[in-house]
Protein backbone atom coordinates (compact mmCIF):
# COMPACT_ATOMS: atom_id res chain seq x y z
CA UNK A 1 0.00 0.00 0.00
CA UNK A 2 2.94 2.43 1.01
CA UNK A 3 4.57 1.87 -2.61
CA UNK A 4 1.23 2.38 -4.43
CA UNK A 5 0.71 5.72 -2.97
CA UNK A 6 4.62 6.77 -3.10
CA UNK A 7 4.81 6.25 -6.79
CA UNK A 8 1.71 7.56 -8.29
CA UNK A 9 -1.09 9.56 -7.41
CA UNK A 10 -3.64 7.03 -5.70
CA UNK A 11 -7.20 6.45 -4.04
CA UNK A 12 -6.26 4.27 -0.91
CA UNK A 13 -9.71 2.83 1.05
CA UNK A 14 -8.67 0.52 3.47
CA UNK A 15 -11.47 -2.19 4.54
CA UNK A 16 -11.89 -5.81 4.93
CA UNK A 17 -12.82 -8.77 2.65
CA UNK A 18 -16.64 -9.15 3.08
CA UNK A 19 -17.29 -11.89 0.47
CA UNK A 20 -14.88 -13.94 -2.44
CA UNK A 21 -16.50 -15.85 -4.85
CA UNK A 22 -14.13 -17.11 -7.39
CA UNK A 23 -11.69 -14.30 -8.44
CA UNK A 24 -14.71 -11.68 -7.20
CA UNK A 25 -14.00 -9.87 -3.67
CA UNK A 26 -16.20 -7.62 -2.17
CA UNK A 27 -14.33 -5.55 0.43
CA UNK A 28 -16.46 -3.07 3.00
CA UNK A 29 -14.69 0.12 4.26
CA UNK A 30 -15.22 0.92 7.66
CA UNK A 31 -17.84 3.18 6.77
CA UNK A 32 -19.86 0.51 4.77
CA UNK A 33 -18.67 1.18 1.62
CA UNK A 34 -19.12 -2.08 -1.03
CA UNK A 35 -16.58 -2.23 -3.40
CA UNK A 36 -16.04 -4.90 -5.68
CA UNK A 37 -12.53 -5.89 -6.78
CA UNK A 38 -11.01 -8.83 -9.52
CA UNK A 39 -8.20 -10.49 -7.44
CA UNK A 40 -5.34 -11.98 -8.74
CA UNK A 41 -5.73 -15.18 -10.43
CA UNK A 42 -4.51 -17.60 -7.25
CA UNK A 43 -5.10 -15.17 -4.59
CA UNK A 44 -8.25 -16.83 -1.93
CA UNK A 45 -8.66 -14.24 1.28
CA UNK A 46 -10.40 -15.20 4.50
CA UNK A 47 -13.41 -13.15 5.28
CA UNK A 48 -12.49 -10.55 7.72
CA UNK A 49 -8.77 -9.89 6.41
CA UNK A 50 -7.74 -6.90 6.37
CA UNK A 51 -6.93 -5.45 2.85
CA UNK A 52 -7.19 -2.12 0.85
CA UNK A 53 -8.31 -1.01 -2.49
CA UNK A 54 -5.95 0.61 -4.67
CA UNK A 55 -8.46 2.81 -7.41
CA UNK A 56 -6.09 5.46 -9.62
CA UNK A 57 -8.28 8.82 -10.18
CA UNK A 58 -8.08 8.32 -14.02
CA UNK A 59 -9.94 5.12 -13.95
CA UNK A 60 -12.86 6.35 -12.18
CA UNK A 61 -15.85 7.59 -14.22
CA UNK A 62 -17.56 10.88 -13.53
CA UNK A 63 -21.45 11.16 -14.47
CA UNK A 64 -24.53 14.13 -13.98
CA UNK A 65 -26.48 11.34 -15.06
CA UNK A 66 -28.05 8.48 -12.82
CA UNK A 67 -26.85 5.60 -14.95
CA UNK A 68 -25.06 2.69 -13.58
CA UNK A 69 -22.65 2.11 -16.05
CA UNK A 70 -19.80 -0.06 -13.77
CA UNK A 71 -18.96 -3.19 -11.44
CA UNK A 72 -18.78 0.27 -8.59
CA UNK A 73 -21.37 3.09 -8.58
CA UNK A 74 -21.99 5.38 -5.65
CA UNK A 75 -23.41 9.04 -5.73
CA UNK A 76 -21.53 12.17 -3.82
CA UNK A 77 -20.80 15.42 -4.91
CA UNK A 78 -17.67 17.97 -5.92
CA UNK A 79 -16.07 19.07 -2.86
CA UNK A 80 -12.62 20.22 -4.81
CA UNK A 81 -11.93 20.99 -8.40
CA UNK A 82 -8.64 21.90 -10.04
CA UNK A 83 -7.89 22.85 -13.85
CA UNK A 84 -4.83 21.16 -15.22
CA UNK A 85 -4.95 22.48 -18.86
CA UNK A 86 -5.71 19.14 -20.43
CA UNK A 87 -7.77 17.57 -17.74
CA UNK A 88 -9.54 18.52 -14.76
CA UNK A 89 -8.36 16.90 -10.75
CA UNK A 90 -11.74 16.79 -8.97
CA UNK A 91 -12.18 15.60 -5.24
CA UNK A 92 -15.46 14.12 -4.68
CA UNK A 93 -16.96 13.58 -1.29
CA UNK A 94 -18.82 10.16 -1.48
CA UNK A 95 -22.52 9.60 0.73
CA UNK A 96 -20.48 6.90 2.97
CA UNK A 97 -18.19 9.77 4.05
CA UNK A 98 -14.83 8.78 1.87
CA UNK A 99 -13.52 11.38 -0.29
CA UNK A 100 -11.81 10.52 -3.83
CA UNK A 101 -9.85 11.66 -6.73
CA UNK A 102 -10.64 11.90 -9.82
CA UNK A 103 -8.71 12.97 -13.09
CA UNK A 104 -10.39 13.35 -16.15
CA UNK A 105 -10.06 14.83 -19.73
CA UNK A 106 -10.86 18.95 -19.88
CA UNK A 107 -13.94 18.49 -22.17
CA UNK A 108 -15.00 22.11 -21.58
CA UNK A 109 -18.57 23.64 -19.90
CA UNK A 110 -19.82 19.93 -18.67
CA UNK A 111 -21.57 21.92 -16.03
CA UNK A 112 -19.99 20.39 -13.20
CA UNK A 113 -18.51 22.61 -10.59
CA UNK A 114 -17.83 22.04 -6.85
CA UNK A 115 -20.75 21.29 -4.69
CA UNK A 116 -22.50 19.87 -7.57
CA UNK A 117 -24.22 16.29 -6.95
CA UNK A 118 -21.97 13.73 -9.34
CA UNK A 119 -22.11 9.60 -9.66
CA UNK A 120 -19.02 7.90 -9.73
CA UNK A 121 -18.38 4.57 -11.13
CA UNK A 122 -15.10 1.99 -11.96
CA UNK A 123 -14.63 -1.86 -12.87
CA UNK A 124 -13.70 -3.85 -10.34
CA UNK A 125 -10.38 -4.80 -12.58
CA UNK A 126 -9.60 -1.39 -12.55
CA UNK A 127 -8.76 -1.57 -8.86
CA UNK A 128 -6.23 -3.21 -7.43
CA UNK A 129 -6.30 -5.07 -3.84
CA UNK A 130 -3.35 -4.68 -1.77
CA UNK A 131 -2.46 -6.22 1.28
CA UNK A 132 -0.49 -4.41 4.35
CA UNK A 133 -0.99 -1.34 6.57
CA UNK A 134 -2.30 2.10 4.56
CA UNK A 135 -0.43 4.73 4.64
Amino acid sequence: AFVADFIGDTNLLPGRVESQQGSSVQVVTPTGLKIQVQAPAGMNLETQTPIAVSIRPEKIYLSLDLSESGDNFYRGHISRGMYLGSHVHWEVSLLSGETLRVLEPNRGNTGITVDTAVYLSWQADDCRLLQGPVP
